[in-house]
């Protein structure tokens, strides 16, 4: 019944009422890492990820394995991104977000043989969900619609 009576109040006003439902941008509420581990950046690294036990929970490739999708190998990216901003700025204040935020793997920091970290776009994997067009601190990542209707099938549902 709250949730109904939410729901009408969040209706009738727009959302104005009610702070939560106003909207905000989603990168607006990101936090960088010295806000949750201090000075000390080290810890950041040390937070794993729970466990898949693929059962109840499932990793990101499954998913998109399950989700259906393909898109043809020689078509134009449509994530484009300016990486100069990940590898300078956002990945040392965020911890490079985006490889956590994508619920298909898309992107991926790959280090070369003199340890520097590189932004590699797993573009093929992209289910459409356009998290990473809202959720990017810095707003360096731009979805643009693939070409050839390419995508997740979802099929079965």
């Amino acid at each position: 019944m709250p949730g109904l009576l939410l729901s009408g109040v969040a209706l009738i006003s727009k959302g104005v009422l009610l702070d939560d439902l106003s909207g905000h941008a989603g990168h607006d509420q990101m936090k960088t890492l010295a806000w949750y581990y201090g000075i000390d950046k080290s810890a950041a690294a040390a937070a794993s990820t729970p466990p898949v036990d693929r059962t109840l929970t499932f990793d990101k490739v499954t998913n998109v394995h399950y989700s259906g999708t393909a898109h043809d190998e020689d078509q134009p990216a449509h994530l484009l991104v300016h990486t100069e901003v990940c590898s300078t700025i956002c990945g040392p204040e965020y911890g490079h977000p985006c490889t956590r935020f994508c619920p298909a793997n898309v992107y991926e920091i790959q280090h070369d043989a003199g340890g520097v970290a590189r932004l590699q776009i797993n573009a093929s994997n992209c289910v459409h969900c356009k998290t990473c067009d809202i959720m990017d601190p810095y707003q360096v990542i731009t979805w643009v619609p693939p070409e050839g209707g390419g995508g997740p099938q979802y099929n079965g549902m």
